[in-house]
Formats: structure tokens, sequence, C-alpha cells
């Protein structure tokens, strides 16, 4: 190949790079960039669909601003023309943080929301998804030290998995998993404002895909880890003086078996937690291996009751899968198995198995134990 054709490659490449490239795109400061999106209802005798959106805008170089705009109509995206007509700037999607979902719109069925975000193309499917107490609009609002409240909210749930056990799955795209994925239900981050700032309170579950109610921390703590592999969390050991305790930091892992036994549900479930101690006033002197192993069998033991006395609750007072076991059956024995049914789920025989395992007694000890 000659100079010349090379030379005509290179050109008709860099024409089509530099001005085809960049067709229909708009300069950043001609746009406003979504950072948050906000589902809310508006109780009446016909409900309205209530949408609040916090955005950023670029008025000079490296000067940006956050704003957001509620926009109210009978459907999600007659809301939206509501606010698009209050801005005189083209909105940039794709760029979203979070999906807030206030607690009243949950209640009234997550169709048209999940329809929505699956079918629209320009989904950052990657934003977190959460459950709020209140208005959306107040989230957006809420003024902030620094940042905007998009980000301080999707940097709370995407560090939420080391504490409580929570899991990290909680991006749009393991939403749309959770609720038309056979034998699961809707389970989220459930998030308050609290004195000012943001805070996880518990987590929202759902039956049939409406929100049936929150489960406060601690018992969220519980659900988590009997629904999560992978988290981490305290556990411990506790006396009658607040201030004589062990406690240990571990991360979770979870084995589930199913069977079946006089056409009933048997559920195996194995959870092992592993981690370093980190508190121990209780017996305030070094640990021998012989007292370590005690130590773990009393962790198992206090564990194992929490979780089964959680069990029985979710299965007698609750009465539906808020823990995804129903998964298992339904990949064990088929779809077509009815074994994802709330009458299976409630008559089944869950055994719970529990594993501690101390790995590190800390720089108190030298991270040894005596024999």
């Amino acid at each position: 190949m000659n100079i010349f054709k090379k030379s005509t490659i290179i050109f008709i490449t860099l024409c089509l790079i530099f001005f085809c490239g960049c067709e229909h795109s708009e300069p950043i400061e001609d746009l406003a960039v979504i950072m948050g999106f906000g589902y809310d209802i508006e109780k009446k005798s016909k409900p309205k669909n209530i949408t609040a959106m916090e955005f950023i805008t670029v008025e000079k170089k490296d000067e940006a601003s956050s704003d957001y705009f509620v926009g109210k109509g009978t459907s999600i995206y007659n809301a939206i023309e509501n606010y698009k007509s209050k801005q005189e700037k083209p909105f940039s999607y794709g760029s979203e943080l979070v999906y807030i979902i206030s607690e009243e719109r949950a209640k009234l069925g997550m169709e048209d929301l999940a329809y929505d975000l699956l079918s629209y193309p320009d989904v950052n499917i990657n934003a977190k998804t959460i459950i709020c107490k209140g208005e959306c609009k107040d989230y957006f609002s809420l003024k902030l030290k620094s940042g905007s409240a998009s980000e301080k909210l999707s940097n709370l749930i995407k560090f939420e998995n080391e504490e409580h056990f929570f899991s990290e799955c909680y991006k749009v795209n393991d939403f749309l998993c959770m609720y038309y994925q056979q034998g699961r239900q809707l389970y989220l981050p459930y998030v308050e404002i609290i004195k000012k700032n943001f805070q996880v309170t518990g987590v929202a579950i759902f039956n049939n895909n409406k929100f049936y109610k929150k489960i406060p921390i601690e018992e969220a703590k519980l659900m988590n880890i009997l629904r999560n592999s992978g988290g981490t969390g305290i556990i411990g050991i506790y006396s009658d003086d607040p201030f004589k305790y062990l406690e240990m930091e571990g991360e979770s892992n979870l084995k589930v078996k199913v069977s079946t036994k006089n056409h009933k549900l048997n559920y195996d479930i194995s959870i092992s937690v592993s981690g370093d101690l980190r508190i121990d006033t209780l017996y305030g002197k070094e640990l021998s291996k012989k007292q370590i192993l005690k130590i773990e069998k009393k962790l198992e033991d206090k564990f194992k009751k929490d979780l089964d006395k959680e069990v029985k609750k979710i299965q007698n007072v609750y009465g539906f899968d808020c823990l995804d076991l129903s998964k298992y059956a339904l990949a064990e024995y088929g779809r077509n198995s009815g074994y994802d049914s709330d009458e299976y789920f409630s008559n089944a025989k869950i055994n719970i198995d529990v594993k501690v395992k101390i790995e590190s007694t800390g720089r108190t000890y030298k991270g040894t134990a005596k024999n």
C-alpha cells in the first residue's frame, strides 16, 4: 500500500471519529445530568404518581451544582413530562447513582416500576435501589456538607455489606432479578433521615411484590445471614454487666441443600462465620486454644438459637418466603413443581447448622493463643 492510500485511510478514519462520533451529542454545559431518581405517590381518590429527580448542571468550567425537580401525573411518564416542562435544559440519563422508592409507593405494587427499569435502555443498571421512609423529595432536598444526596445514598448502600451481614446485591440489575425470577421476593435496604443524615435502619420485605413491612436492623441482621453469603458483621457473647462482653467480627458463608420427605420440603442451611476477636472484656486474659474452642461453641449455640427463633417467626408469623429458599427447591425439582408456594414454605422443615471460627485474637494477644 503506497503512502497516498495510507494517508487517505487515516484521514477518513479521523473524520469519522471527530465528525460522526459526536453526532446528536450536547456539551455538558447544556445538559442536566441525572444523579438520582425517586418514585412516590400522592394518595387521593385517584392516586397520582410523583417522580422526584436530583440532577447536576455545569454552568462554568469546574463549577457544578445539584438541584431537584418534582413531577406529578397519572402515570410515571406523565409525571416525568410534568417536571421536564420546568427544566430549561435537556436531561442526560445513564449516570444515575440511586433509585429511591417510597414506602407508600411500594405498598401499591412494583409492576410499573420494574417495567420502567427493565424497558428503558438508558437506565444505569448499576445504580442502587432502596426503600425510604417519607417522601423521596425530602432525600434529594436535604442539605449536606458535601456531595450530592444521590452520591451519599449510593455510597451508604455500597459499603453497607461491611456491617449487619448485608449483601452487595441491591443494584437495579439485582432488583430486576429479584422481581422477575420465580421463587424470589424483593428484599431491599430501608433508609430513613435521622438527625439530618441518611441511615440504613433495616430492610424492606415484600410479599407478591408489594411492600409488606420494615424489618428493624437487629432482626434484619439475622435475615441477612440466612439469605446472603459474603457479608460481614458482629456476633458476640454478652453478660448482665454491659461492660463485660466478647465480640468477633466475621464474614459469613451460606450453603443450602434441599430435599423432600412425606411431601414436605427439608432445607439444610449451613452457615459459617470466620473472623477476628475484636473485644474481650468477658474473660480479660490471654486465651488458650482450648478456651477459644469453648468460646466458638458458645457463639455457635447462641447464634443458632437466634436463627432458629427467626426462622420460626418468618414461617409462622410472616408466612411467606422472604429468605429466597424457594429458589433452591425450584432449581432442584423444576419450575412447575409448585414448591415456591407459601404453603410449602410455611410447612417446610428448616435445619440450621452454625460453625464459628476465630482466626485471630488480635494484637492484644499477639494474634496467637497458648496451648
